[in-house]
C-alpha cells in the first residue's frame, strides 16, 4: 500500500486514501486465510480504520505491525483514507522522509536549526528547474485543506475547504486572497453530521459547480459527495458515494474515483456525474482490470480534455495511472456503458507518485519514495500528454521542482487554468504559488 501524503493520503491497499485526506483503513486483524486484501474486508465494521487489514502470506494482517504512523502536520484537506490519497481528515504533510525539517522544529525553529537557511519568498527551498517559471503567490487561508479555481481565465475565482469545519468558502480571486466570507455549503449530508467523517480532501469544479466528498468507516466506506453552484446558490445536492477517494472534471462532468455513486452495488472504479440535468445522471465510467486486484486512485483531467484515472495496483503495491482520450470516455459517458480502463494509455514514471493535478496539456506528479513512512519526496515532475487523432502519447517526466531538503514541503497540487498552483509549507507559513511553462 501507497501512503500519500496530504494532497495524498494514506489509503490500503485495497481502498487508498488520497491527498490530504485519508479513506479508513481496515481494522485489527482477522485471522483468516486470504487469497488477496478483498478478502479481509468482510467485518470491516470491526476494524480499526488507521491500521488496515492486508493479505500477506494468506493471513489478514495489520498493515502496520508496530502500529500506525503518527502524522505530525496540520493536516492536508483528506480525512485519512481518500484522497488522496483522497480522503483522510486530516492528513498532515509531514516531513518528506527525512526528519523534522518538514512540519516539526526543523521548519519552524529559524535559529541554528537545519532549517536556518536562506529561504526563498515563494518557493522557500524548493528549487525551481529550467524550462518553468514561478509568478504570483498568495498566502493560503489558515484552516484550508484544498482548493479549487474557477475560470476562464484570466480572472479565477477561488473557493476553499476548511478543516476545521468541513465548509466550503469564497476566497476571493487569485492572487488576492482573503477569509471572512459566509460558509457556502457543508461537505457533510445533513444526517452524517455530528458523526465521525474522513473528508476525502479534494475540491474540484467542472466550470461551474463545485464539488467536495467524504467517506465514513465501515463496510465499504459509506460516504457522500457534495455538489454546489455557487452562481445559483440553493441547498447543495448530496450524493452516496462510497469509498470516494479523487475527483476531476470536464465541463459539466465529474469524474469519481471510488466504490460507488448513487447506486447500491459497490466496484472499484471510475464514474461518471452528468451535473447538468436535474437530478444528476450517475453513471459507472470506466472499470479496473480485475486482474489488478484494484482500489481507488489519482483522477486529473488535461487542458485538452486527456482523462488520467489512477489505482492502486493490489499486486504491486503501487500507485498506477492511464490516460483515457475523448474518443475512448466519451462513448461511455452517452451510452451509459463503461469502458475498460486497461484500454487506456499507460503512464511510465520514474518512482512512486503521491499527488497528481493538470498542468497544461499534462499532469504534475509529486514523486518520491514511499518504501517507508512518511514518504521521501525527490521532485515535482511534469509529464507532456500529447493528444493526436484518438491517441494519447506521454512525455518522459520532466523537473519542476526538485527538493533540497525538508524544511520546505509540498502540500498540495491544483490547476489554474493551463498553470500549476503549488501549495508550499516551511518556516514562512503556508502559501500557493503559480508555475508556469513559458
Amino acid at each position: 500500500m501507497k501512503n500519500a501524503m496530504r494532497l495524498g493520503k494514506t489509503w490500503t491497499r485495497w481502498m487508498p486514501v488520497l491527498g490530504t485526506l485519508v479513506l479508513v483503513g481496515l481494522g485489527t486483524g482477522c485471522g483468516e486465510e486470504c487469497t488477496n486484501s478483498f478478502d479481509c474486508q468482510e467485518d470491516a465494521e470491526q476494524q480499526d480504520p488507521a491500521n488496515p487489514l492486508v493479505c500477506r502470506d494468506e493471513q489478514c494482517v495489520p498493515l502496520y505491525p508496530n502500529g500506525p504512523p503518527t502524522n505530525p502536520g496540520p493536516g492536508d484537506a483528506g480525512t485519512g483514507d481518500g484522497g488522496t490519497d483522497g480522503g483522510e481528515n486530516p492528513n498532515p504533510p509531514g516531513d518528506g522522509g527525512t526528519g523534522d525539517g518538514g512540519t516539526g522544529d526543523g521548519g519552524t525553529d529559524g535559529g541554528g536549526g537545519p532549517c536556518d537557511v536562506p529561504h526563498d519568498a515563494k518557493l522557500g527551498t524548493l528549487q525551481l528547474q529550467a524550462g518553468f517559471s514561478a509568478s504570483e503567490s498568495s498566502a493560503l487561508p489558515v484552516g484550508v485543506i484544498a482548493v479549487t479555481a474557477v475560470g476562464p481565465g484570466p480572472v479565477y475565482t477561488v473557493y476553499g475547504l476548511s478543516g476545521a469545519d468541513n465548509q466550503v468558502y469564497p476566497l476571493g480571486t487569485w492572487p488576492s486572497l482573503q477569509t471572512g466570507g459566509e460558509a457556502l455549503f457543508s461537505i457533510i449530508e445533513p444526517s452524517d453530521r455530528g458523526n465521525t467523517i474522513f473528508p476525502s480532501g479534494y475540491l474540484v469544479n467542472d466550470g461551474s459547480r463545485l464539488l467536495s466528498g467524504y467517506t465514513q468507516s465501515g463496510a465499504n466506506f459509506p460516504g457522500y459527495v457534495s455538489l454546489y453552484q455557487p452562481q445559483t446558490p440553493t441547498s447543495p445536492r448530496y450524493l452516496s458515494a462510497p469509498g470516494n477517494f479523487t475527483a476531476a472534471a470536464i465541463q459539466d462532468t465529474f469524474f469519481i474515483n471510488g466504490l460507488g455513486l448513487g447506486i447500491t452495488s459497490v466496484e472499484a472504479g471510475i464514474y461518471a456525474l452528468q451535473a447538468q440535468t436535474d437530478p444528476p445522471t450517475v453513471s459507472l465510467l470506466a472499470r479496473f482490470d480485475p486482474a489488478w486486484e484494484a482500489s481507488s486512485g489519482y483522477t486529473a483531467v488535461t487542458a485538452e480534455g486527456v482523462a488520467v484515472l489512477g489505482y492502486f495496483d493490489g499486486l504491486s503495491f503501487a500507485n498506477r495511472l492511464r490516460a483515457a482520450a475523448p474518443s475512448l470516455y466519451q462513448p461511455a459517458l452517452s451510452s451509459k456503458t463503461p469502458f475498460n480502463l486497461s484500454d487506456a494509455t499507460e503512464l511510465t514514471l520514474p518512482s512512486d507518485f503521491f499527488n497528481v493535478a493538470a498542468f497544461g496539456n499534462g499532469v504534475a506528479l509529486l514523486l518520491g519514495d514511499g518504501s517507508s513512512w512518511p514518504p521521501a519526496y525527490t521532485d515535482v515532475s511534469r509529464v507532456a500528454l500529447a493528444l493526436s487523432e484518438g491517441s494519447v502519447t506521454p512525455g518522459p517526466a520532466t523537473p519542476v521542482l526538485k527538493f533540497v531538503d525538508s524544511c520546505t514541503q509540498v502540500q498540495s497540487l491544483t490547476e489554474l487554468g493551463s498553470s500549476l498552483l503549488v501549495g508550499v509549507s516551511d518556516k514562512n507559513g503556508e502559501r500557493l504559488v503559480r508555475i508556469d511553462q513559458p
